[in-house]
């Protein structure tokens, strides 16, 4: 990706506003609007929402990526996206007007912004097409191929939700992956 010159990266840090956030806080509830960008420097946030009274875990951002709302923020709207930070986390966050106004005047943060998107469209695409249809065991060596480190950092029952699988189907291929051994088991698919 394009690096930023010095003086952009300068004003961005002073416009960012650099906040803690303390594990199992909220960024953001469902019902409430997104105003802010965010970029995590330290720490891990899930991304879920509710479908069916059911919790589904979308996503988990970490160490150097960027997190929005991307409906709520650009049409300021009520999300139906939950943000909690799951260890504590170090961040920065941008307003959408001080945004706004960062793109009007300094159009090669525009260039920066739209090699942002098309890095995040890919790897939305890339897991959506390691996630669905697959079969569990696939989406767990997916797992373990991208983001082995949330393994260690992330609870069992919400990589489950965000594989699209059973908790007790993950368990199982997650006891059956550590002996060394491939499932000796019928793993169904979900």
């Amino acid at each position: 990706m394009k690096e930023l010159t010095a003086s952009i990266l300068a004003i961005l840090q002073a416009t960012m506003e650099w906040r803690t956030i303390r594990k199992n806080s909220f960024l953001l509830k469902a019902g409430q609007t997104c105003r802010e960008v965010f970029f995590i420097r330290k720490g891990l946030v899930r991304c879920f929402y509710y479908s069916n009274e059911q919790e589904i875990n979308a996503c988990f951002m970490k160490e150097n990526d960027w997190l929005v709302a991307i409906e709520s923020f650009y049409e300021q709207t009520p999300s139906y996206e939950w943000f909690q930070a799951i260890e504590d986390t170090e961040l920065v966050a941008i307003s959408q007007h001080q945004l706004r106004w960062l793109l009007e005047q300094y159009p090669e943060l525009n260039d920066f912004a739209r090699l942002l998107t098309q890095h995040y469209y890919r790897e939305w695409r890339s897991q959506l097409l390691a996630l669905r249809g697959q079969p569990a065991m696939e989406r767990y060596q997916w797992l373990l191929d991208k983001h082995p480190d949330l393994i260690l950092r992330v609870p069992g029952k919400w990589l489950a939700s965000w594989l699209g699988m059973a908790e007790v189907t993950f368990s199982k291929i997650r006891a059956a992956q550590s002996s060394g051994g491939t499932s000796p088991f019928n793993i169904p698919k979900r």
